[in-house]
């Protein structure tokens, strides 16, 4: 039997409001790092299976409260279409013992090359999130799964 998908185009409703937070850890050091970017806009899909009605009700209520945060990285089948513009990068330690200002200097000169392929850290998480407003708009689609 095949499944209908049905699928949501997702956008803040206003600039500066996507908030993108990837989380990083290392196989010798304890902790993690958080890299987070606020984005000036963004747009993502969601596909979610007509019989997931979980993920129904939760994108029901986001399009009938849609000044409330939303969090797209919660879906099964989320896949980012765009971001641009980033306007701020920051950096959060939770509980490593790196030095955090020497870390954040390299950081800021070398970026991902640094964290990852110098120092060994790891993208383990990523959450996405929409804040201050989100527009959902659901697309025609019925492809089988």
């Amino acid at each position: 039997m095949q499944k209908k998908i049905r699928r949501f185009r997702v956008e803040p409703m206003y600039k500066k409001s996507v908030v993108e937070s990837e989380f990083f850890t290392h196989s010798e050091e304890k902790g993690s790092i958080e890299v987070t970017i606020v984005w000036r806009g963004g747009e993502y899909w969601i596909d979610i299976e007509d019989d997931n009605i979980n993920e129904l009700t939760e994108i029901d209520l986001a399009m009938k409260s849609p000044e409330e945060a939303f969090e797209v990285s919660s879906f099964e089948n989320w896949e980012l279409d765009s971001t641009w513009d980033g306007c701020s990068e920051d950096i959060y330690f939770h509980g490593t013992e790196v030095d955090e200002q020497i870390f954040e200097e390299a950081y800021s000169e070398n970026g991902w090359d640094y964290l990852v392929e110098e120092q060994g850290w790891q993208p383990d998480d990523c959450e996405i999130w929409i804040q201050n407003g989100v527009k959902i708009t659901e697309e025609e689609i019925n492809e089988p799964t």
